[in-house]
């Protein structure tokens, strides 16, 4: 049945086994034209799967495409920007094609099959019962299944000689993050656009301000596009914030979407199809997904937040959302604008070499207190109390940011027993049930609940003390000290309360872009020094951006730490732009250079540390230098230990040199790429 140039090579979603090669399938004669980027039905080891044709077909293909999906095909610039992906990031195009649009990969298609004549004019009694199973329209699996031989081979040959004809549906299995209930938003604030739009430079970055300033620059270039029949897409830093965003937004553009991987996968499926022939000038705000959205015609692409952690995708292919917007600028002739309090360190570096226009917001610094808290033994020292009562008597909001959730750790006094997670080896976190009398303890590495003991098991001491501080027992504090402010809670899994109603908002970092909002007399900052000691090579800069916020959304800071003379908490912006810029370049960290990391994991640790090892002299034995293999910061993680190999890499070629040859060595080695770097 095969035919000379008629092949295709198709991409295969990932759903259950994962099918990292594009396979070759041909065209049957019932399916006449077919473009790249269709989306199609085909059959592997008995199961539907839905695939993206990529290419023309190159080699021996012995099944045929069943069926073409009704819905439009992935536009060629998205689909070269998948190409770009796979390069870039150094992933498969399988994992390229997964992350742009799993809202069609994902579905699960069902074949119906219609005759289009009466099975007593068929020849042959199993084809002739075939066509009369379908008389109403049957599924593929209800025909396939039929007792006689060559059943399948049968069907094909109907649909070949156009006596049956498929359709397509399509079925959504939603996972439990998509039935997540809607946001509990704050109010859409009062927006006046700029009077005049910024300058028409390909790449900007905005700098400063603040995020209702930096909204009124964007929309006035926004409704400059709208106006001239293009679409714009704009990429916010988390969910929460699209949604205000396009709120926002929705009250001047008519046509506003909204879109981001929380929304269920039919409702995300609908929007795409929608987009994909929408002829009406379209403004969509989103997460850093909605980049791979298929709107024609993208003459403006705005990232607000440019240098959050959030932008950067966790698992492959491992992109940057600034960059991917400006590849994408790039193939479709649009025009990029970076926004955040602070330039990200890959944006800023090529501004220091005149490659980006830069446009500064002014902006002002609150005051700032350092307290040294090396000998305080209460939770809130009682100078903070004071000011906390202060602002309160004077009508003022306060925020109290710990970047910890629940309430603490408990440790045994006698024995020293931490009680830890048994799968994971980490201290479990005390959470208040409803009923403050019952506490469980939990893991947030595997979500592992228990009821918190009364008692140690080691030792069967009652003196279980508790160490660190979290949320629910700031809280506690604050309610036992306050108990007529009116105190709400914010974390990435409570943002539903109205915080910004609240006398007292306690919260983790996630609270920082809605200062603004809050407006707060006095902001006070706890536990800074365990996210200053996170071994990352990008901390620094986190734990500063985190920090230059709070400074210039509140009125007055106060940093509690044990590290008061760190320069982390007095530098000027720019010098510390410059001193990260330079610490950067030197070690060829990123956007400098690429850091590639193996992880290896086993339940038996010395397995794992064996793992690494091999391939550690593997690497060396190929010319290629890299540190020996150490444990993970979590050294065990669901009954895995884990160790790592890292690798610094100056290009890109090298590392994929380095990369080809560990996966020759294991193809189901886990590994991770850190990439920030710009154009």
């Amino acid at each position: 049945m095969e035919e000379a140039g008629r092949s295709v090579t198709v991409v295969i979603g990932k759903r259950g086994d994962s099918i990292e090669e594009p396979l070759v399938f041909f065209l049957p004669d019932y399916i006449k034209d077919i473009t790249l980027g269709s989306f199609v039905v085909v059959e592997i080891a008995g199961r539907l799967r839905i695939g993206c044709v990529v290419g023309k077909g190159r080699g021996k293909a012995r099944e045929p495409v069943l069926a073409v999906l009704p819905v439009p095909p992935l536009p060629s610039s998205l689909l070269a920007l998948a190409h770009w992906l796979e390069e870039e990031c150094l992933a498969s195009l399988q994992d390229a094609l997964q992350s742009m649009v799993p809202e069609i990969l994902n579905a699960i298609p069902s074949l119906y099959l219609y005759p289009n004549v009466d099975y007593r004019k068929v020849r042959g009694k199993v084809r002739r019962e075939i066509v009369r199973e379908a008389s109403e329209g049957a599924s593929y699996a209800t025909l396939r299944s039929l007792p006689a031989t060559a059943v399948r081979k049968r069907i094909l040959a109907l649909l070949n000689a156009k006596i049956l004809t498929p359709r397509v549906e399509l079925s959504f299995r939603e996972s439990k993050e998509d039935e997540k209930e809607g946001n509990l938003l704050p109010p859409v604030p009062k927006l006046l656009h700029s009077p005049s739009s910024i300058a028409h430079h390909p790449v900007m970055v905005l700098w400063g301000g603040n995020r209702l300033r930096r909204l009124g620059y964007y929309l006035a270039n926004i409704l400059e596009v709208i106006k001239g029949g293009g679409n714009v897409i704009l990429v916010a830093p988390d969910v929460l914030t699209a949604e205000w965003i396009g709120n926002t937004f929705s009250q001047f553009i008519k046509r506003t979407i909204i879109y981001h991987r929380q929304l269920p996968l039919s409702q995300r499926f609908t929007l795409w199809v929608q987009l994909a022939s929408s002829y009406h000038s379209t403004l969509v705000v989103g997460n850093r997904s909605a980049l791979f959205l298929p709107l024609p015609n993208v003459r403006l692409i705005v990232v607000e937040g440019d240098g959050e952690s959030s932008l950067f995708h966790q698992e492959p292919p491992y992109y940057e959302a600034g960059n991917v917007a400006m590849q994408r600028a790039i193939q479709e002739g649009g025009r990029v604008i970076f926004g955040s309090d602070l330039p990200s360190i890959a944006r800023f570096s090529l501004v220091r070499k005149r490659k980006l226009h830069l446009i500064r917001l002014p902006f002002q610094s609150g005051e700032v207190e350092i307290k040294d808290i090396r000998e305080e033994k209460k939770i809130i020292p009682s100078s903070t109390k004071e000011e906390i009562e202060r602002v309160l008597n004077e009508g003022g909001r306060v925020v109290m940011i710990v970047n910890r959730r629940g309430l603490f750790y408990l440790v045994c006094r006698d024995c020293g027993n931490s009680f830890l997670c048994p799968s994971c080896n980490v201290p479990l976190i005390v959470y208040e049930g409803k009923e403050k009398s019952k506490r469980s303890l939990f893991c947030h590495l595997c979500g592992t609940f228990s009821e918190a003991p009364e008692i140690c098991p080691q030792c069967g001491s009652y003196r279980i003390s508790v160490w660190g501080i979290g949320i629910q027992r700031l809280v506690s504090a604050i309610r036992r000290l306050f108990p007529t402010a009116k105190i709400s809670s914010f974390s990435s899994e409570t943002p539903r309360e109205a915080f910004w109603e609240a006398d007292i908002v306690v919260a983790t970092k996630s609270i920082v872009q809605w200062l603004e909002i809050l407006s707060p007399s006095l902001t006070c900052v706890f536990d800074i020094d365990s996210q200053l000691s996170f071994p990352h090579f990008a901390q620094t800069d986190n734990v500063y951006r985190m920090l230059f916020t709070i400074r210039k959304e509140s009125k007055r800071v106060i940093i509690h730490t044990k590290q008061p003379d760190n320069p982390i908490f007095t530098s000027p912006p720019l010098d510390f732009l410059e001193r990260e810029c330079r610490s950067r370049e030197e070690r060829k960290y990123p956007p400098f250079g690429h850091i590639l990391t193996f992880l290896f994991d086993d339940p038996d640790e010395s397995k794992a540390k064996d793992k690494a090892e091999r391939l550690y002299e593997y690497i060396l034995s190929r010319g290629f230098s890299c540190l020996p293999p150490f444990p993970s910061l979590y050294p065990k993680r669901k009954g895995m230990f884990r160790y790592l190999l890292v690798i610094s890499c100056l290009n890109l070629p090298k590392a994929r040199k380095i990369l080809n040859l560990a996966l020759k060595a294991d193809k189901k080695l886990k590994w991770f790429l850190d990439v920030q770097e710009s154009l």
